[in-house]
């Protein structure tokens, strides 16, 4: 597609306007050339709405271009991995270790690992890499593997920095790249409670469970019941799914982590403008998908 798009964007805009109406533009990152036009026929036409759906996948140089030629001239949607209603009945139970990605779901799962594997190899390293300077690539894959290691956990960036050899500031730079890239996001502490020594670490979490468990070695049902990643892994598929229907749903919710120097701990509170709810998340095996207890704050 890329090819095609490239000889419509050399091309004098008038030939541009055969493809001026109800046109979908895919991996339009890879011509930068396409923007000039988009912005003449939309100008043209600025009472009709939706004559364009452009799409890509580069998050860093899509964004850009596409704020610095078409401000104020199109709308911005993310769409994460499938959520947990779009995944089939009968695959639900083995996407907290297989991964929610439509590629993966749609083969009902068939060489899962492999598709994880060009992911990891072709987007989160090669092409993360040609977009901004991670610098050493065996670094930022074992800095990555750890992350994973740890999700669902508190962020220690000193930790982190010692276990890779590296500079704090340069992990706290591979943390910025990953969440900009929508591979990992972040929750922050809730200080809403200032009389107790709350702990201010954010925790970490993947949007998706089947880039941890490649990282992992989480391969079967087994080694996610049994394993020592199960609730990690749980947890992260929980907190994912809700930042996913927030995400999608253009929703204002912000997420928090509590959590004191006591040892007091609440895995999520959602703070909405109309009240707060607070989840202490809990694995219980062959409880069918009653995963979790929520209360109000």
């Amino acid at each position: 597609m890329a090819g095609g798009l490239s000889i419509i964007a050399t091309r004098s805009a008038s030939t541009f306007k055969q493809y001026d109406r109800h046109v979908i533009f895919d991996e339009v990152q890879k011509v930068p050339e396409l923007f000039n036009y988009l912005k003449m026929s939309v100008d043209e036409n600025r009472e009709e709405n939706g004559r364009f759906v452009i799409t890509g996948s580069g998050q860093f140089s899509f964004v850009r271009d596409i704020t610095e030629s078409l401000a104020g001239r199109i709308g911005l949607l993310s769409l994460l991995p499938f959520q947990f209603s779009e995944i089939p009945a009968g695959l639900r139970a083995e996407a907290v270790y297989r991964g929610s990605y439509p590629e993966v779901v749609r083969t009902g799962y068939q060489n899962a690992q492999d598709w994880y594997s060009a992911y990891l190899e072709i987007f989160v390293l090669r092409d993360i890499k040609s977009l901004v300077n991670i610098g050493d690539l065996h670094d930022f894959r074992h800095f990555i593997t750890l992350l994973a290691a740890q999700t669902s956990q508190l962020l220690n960036y000193t930790d982190l920095s010692r276990s890779i050899g590296v500079s704090v500031s340069t992990v706290r730079r591979w943390v910025s790249v990953l969440e900009a890239a929508y591979v990992i996001f972040l929750l922050p502490p809730w200080y809403q409670n200032l009389g107790k020594r709350i702990i201010k670490s954010p925790k970490v979490y993947f949007y998706d469970n089947g880039l941890v468990c490649l990282l992992t070695g989480v391969t079967t049902r087994e080694l996610y019941d049994k394993g020592p990643m199960a609730g990690s892994l749980f947890e992260n598929y929980v907190i994912a799914e809700i930042m996913k229907n927030i995400v999608h749903s253009h929703a204002s919710d912000q997420l928090f982590l509590y959590r004191t120097s006591h040892g007091e701990e609440i895995d999520l509170i959602i703070d909405r403008s109309t009240e707060n709810r607070s989840l202490k998340l809990r694995k219980r095996p062959h409880s069918g998908h009653r995963w979790f207890v929520i209360s109000k704050c």
